[in-house]
């Protein structure tokens, strides 16, 4: 009857995405139990076991995922730094291949603060939800930002290297992406194995606004942040070529930029229902 009922647990385990070293704990542990009290009917159905072990499992690893991703980020946003005050300030239209050279320019600006404001958002709902019962719907939140984080800081150290490339940099550049993507993949695994367990169905996910604790429309929410970030973009354009016309340009660019990842990553990120 015992070996039965593990049987029949193990297979439920499997169906849930629970294998490997953690289906074996949670066996040993039945076993353990049901040969202390000698009844499988006081541990309860196989089904409903199966079902809390993968719900706090797919927990457990999703706010680990997003903890490991936001390291990997950091060591990303270190290359960065560390790219940019050592690559040199070529024009603009000077890369062997111009439309190759002007996409990286704009990876380079791009890419770091997409990887930046969804890997935030990532740890902001991990930290909120830690310690709950979560369901599938916001642990699928939390996986859509920390892996929208992580291919966008892959995609800057793409972009780094093409730079380096296009612009005929010296070659050692290239260690800063290096050094950054073998951890943006391991984070990368470590997300999508965070999906594997099967979570309990919830409702509708929250959005930002429950993160940030203060309710608007959506679009008038971006058009406004939008407007905010393309005034410190005018702002540092300025200051740095020290011609208001740069600044227009840049602080035009960021705001317009804004608004288009707000239209596309909006539902992913849950910015918005």
């Amino acid at each position: 009857m015992i070996e039965r009922y593990l049987a029949q647990l193990e297979r439920e385990l499997a169906a849930r995405g629970v294998r490997g070293h953690n289906a074996a704990r949670v066996l040993d542990e039945a076993r353990d139990h049901l040969l202390e009290s000698g009844s499988v009917h006081d541990f309860g159905p196989s089904e409903r076991i199966a079902s809390e072990v993968a719900a706090e499992l797919a927990t457990t690893r999703t706010i680990r995922s997003s903890y490991a991703a936001l390291g990997a980020l950091a060591l990303t946003g270190g290359m960065y730094l560390g790219f940019m005050a050592f690559g040199g300030a070529p024009d603009l239209f000077s890369a062997r291949h111009e439309a190759i050279g002007v996409a990286s320019v704009v990876g380079l600006v791009l890419f770091p603060q997409i990887a930046f404001v969804a890997g935030c958002l990532a740890l902001l709902r991990a930290l909120r939800r830690r310690g709950e019962a979560v369901s599938e719907q916001e642990l699928g939140v939390i996986r859509a930002r920390a892996g929208t984080a992580l291919l966008a800081g892959a995609s800057t150290a793409l972009a780094m290297a093409v730079w380096t490339v296009e612009y005929r940099q010296a070659g050692w550049l290239l260690v800063f992406p290096a050094l950054a993507l073998p951890t943006l993949v391991v984070a990368v695994m470590g997300v999508r194995r965070a999906a594997e367990p099967q979570a309990a169905r919830g409702a509708e996910p929250e959005d930002v606004f429950d993160d940030v604790g203060f309710r608007m429309d959506p679009w008038r929410f971006a058009l406004v942040f939008g407007g905010l970030i393309g005034v410190l973009g005018f702002a540092g354009g300025w200051v740095v070529e020290g011609d208001p016309g740069s600044g227009v340009a840049r602080g035009g660019f960021e705001a317009v930029a804004v608004l288009i990842c707000f239209a596309t990553l909006g539902r992913r990120l849950a910015l918005r229902r």
